[in-house]
């Protein structure tokens, strides 16, 4: 098979890393680690007269969304169906009333983050030490294909609507007309219609997450006596213990790469996987 590496990307961005220590004296010590970052991945350059490649490993929903680089835009972009419109931007129905999918994908979202950052707080008292990372995200889109799933399966808070009636805005495509017919929505409508759209599913990824805290002894030297060892600790660390997110889904930290997406492209879609895992480890940590 034929490969072309045509494609043009401005990769941009900066971090900026702060150490600062509130306290300091014999017993205690403060120290807080602050980390922003933010990078911005722009497609300047496509072959031809393409307008966006789409990343075929990046592929939900039975096609509905996918992963794409679109021309003048992100290099993390989703291409996803949408609901057929004109140009006004009303919808075009079909001549019972409901809508139609467009024939052709859109830019329904970015995945990239707007920033990223991190503050460590580290709390040493004597032999005692106590530390802590906040991770943050601003921003990103994530695909829901879990509830785009669940919407099919009748499972999902999007259909408990299902069984009453609706005049849909727009206009019947086949006649011009401004729509005036109710339609049901039903099993039918929630299993060949609505999901068949993917702006719906996007949402954001904003976090706020409790990463690790840890909790250190040190053994005071006196105590190794005459062993081998020169520094002995014992630790405990709890891992993702909070998150702090309006994702509707188990988490927005998601790769959804697995049986239904796989490949480099496909962060920022939640596709049926399994959340991360909150642990704990108790340890020693010794030198000799």
């Amino acid at each position: 098979l034929p490969y072309l590496n045509g494609v043009r990307i401005d990769n941009e961005g900066v971090e900026v890393m702060l150490n600062l220590q509130p306290v300091t004296n014999e017993n205690f010590t403060w120290s807080v680690d602050f980390n922003i970052a933010k990078n911005k991945a722009t497609v300047k350059e496509l072959p031809g007269t393409l307008d966006r490649v789409e990343l075929s490993d990046a592929l939900v929903s039975g096609s509905v969304a996918q992963g794409a680089a679109f021309l003048g835009g992100s290099l993390f972009g989703i291409n996803g169906n949408v609901w057929k419109r004109n140009d006004a931007g009303q919808l075009l129905l079909d001549n019972n009333g409901y809508p139609q999918v467009n024939s052709t994908n859109q830019y329904i979202g970015d995945r990239n983050p707007d920033w990223t950052g991190g503050i460590t707080n580290t709390l040493t008292y004597k032999t005692f030490s106590f530390s802590f990372l906040w991770d943050i995200r601003v921003g990103g889109d994530i695909y829901n294909a879990t509830e785009n799933t669940l919407v099919r399966s009748g499972l999902s808070t999007k259909t408990l609507d299902r069984g009453q009636t609706r005049v849909f805005e727009g206009i019947i495509e086949s006649t011009g007309e401004a729509n005036t017919k109710e339609v049901v929505l039903d099993q039918n409508y929630y299993q060949t219609i609505y999901p068949f759209q993917g702006y719906d599913f996007v949402e954001d990824g904003s976090w706020l997450r409790l990463r690790y805290v840890t909790l250190t002894y040190n053994l005071p030297t006196r105590m190794l006596g005459k062993t081998p060892i020169s520094n002995l600790q014992v630790f405990g660390t709890g891992r993702n213990l909070l998150l702090f997110t309006n994702y509707s889904g188990v988490d927005p930290e998601v790769s959804g790469s697995g049986a239904g997406v796989g490949g480099s492209g496909s962060f920022g879609f939640d596709n049926l996987g399994i959340p991360a895992t909150r642990g704990f480890d108790i340890g020693l940590r010794l030198t000799l």
